[in-house]
């Protein structure tokens, strides 16, 4: 496995330019054989144990209030799209031609501003064009497209789904967090991305970062032609703040045209139960192990260590 540093920067260029098939060789090729997953022992984590699933879940149901978010200069967006739909609406041909030098001549400004100069102007004729058609048209495009980046801003939490796992087994914090502070139990998985198609689902790693990634050209292609850019999912599901990277985490991210919310592309190899599992949950987790037959082991506080701990075999 090459370094972590550099390949994930690789892998995130490789996103961000679109170039798919490079990435999901990369991703391939950096893999971890195990993957973890913390739970706290509900029901539902039982349920699943026992019938051998992971739930998939929409970004927005995640602990991190910025999951899968999409960053953007808001104002820049809906003006400059306004501005391109105007420019495909209006020929610029039935302008009279000194009419088109002078709007081509002027600096800042979107179309219509630049027509609304064009008609203060004494000097100039503007013919037959009707300004104020031509302001109520870019108006009713502008309140158009403001609709369609609110649109598009949900869209994608509510297009993909995740399910979560940890390259980090026996963490203290992931015990804390994730399983009832070692009240719970922690699945040890194998994953054969083989049989996650890549045309609508994947393994990925997590991809730490200070700065947020700016959306604003995934936005406006997304406006123009009705769908994302290639990937664009992808890197938004897959990128978190570096304060997460603790976690270790990588995800399945599956598209939201796939509807189920069970993933069975998993493997169970073993399962750990946190040191302050409760006696129910030891023999509700053994019970359901020796059915599939997976060994179980019981996680125990290493008295001599600091952060670290023990195993014990319990069946």
């Amino acid at each position: 496995m090459s370094s972590g540093v550099v390949w994930t920067d690789q892998l995130y260029e490789l996103f961000m330019s679109s170039h798919l098939d490079q990435a999901l060789q990369l991703v391939k090729e950096n893999r971890p054989e195990f993957l973890y997953r913390y739970r706290s022992g509900t029901e539902n984590d039982l349920d699943a144990l026992l019938n051998g699933y992971e739930w998939m879940s929409f970004p927005s149901d995640y602990n991190d209030v910025y999951d899968s978010s999409l960053f953007f200069n808001e104002e820049y967006i809906v003006n400059s799209l306004s501005d391109f739909m105007m420019r495909r609406c209006l020929s610029l041909d039935k302008f009279p031609p000194p009419v088109v030098k002078y709007i081509e001549s002027c600096e800042g400004g979107n179309l219509v501003e630049k027509i609304i100069s064009a008609a203060s102007n004494k000097r100039l004729s503007l013919g037959n064009i009707d300004v104020d058609s031509v302001v109520a048209q870019h108006n009713s495009i502008l309140d158009l497209n403001k609709r369609k980046f609110h649109e598009a801003k949900e869209f994608l939490k509510s297009r993909v789904k995740t399910c979560s796992f940890s390259t980090v087994m026996n963490s203290a914090y992931m015990w804390a967090v994730y399983a009832g502070s070692g009240s719970g139990y922690c699945a040890k998985y194998s994953i054969n991305d083989q049989d996650l198609s890549f045309s609508d689902s994947g393994l990925f790693p997590m991809i730490y970062r200070e700065e947020e990634l700016d959306f604003t050209n995934f936005i406006c292609d997304f406006i123009r032609s009705g769908s994302f850019r290639s990937g664009a999912f992808l890197l938004a599901s897959s990128v978190k703040h570096s304060n997460w990277m603790p976690e270790g985490e990588w995800r399945v991210i599956r598209s939201g045209e796939c509807s189920s919310h069970y993933l069975k592309e998993i493997y169970l190899e073993s399962v750990f139960l946190g040191m302050n599992a409760s006696e129910d949950l030891v023999y509700k987790v053994v019970d359901i192990c020796n059915k599939k037959g997976v060994p179980v082991h019981q996680v125990v506080v290493n008295s001599s260590k600091f952060n670290d701990f023990d195993t014990k075999r319990l069946n």
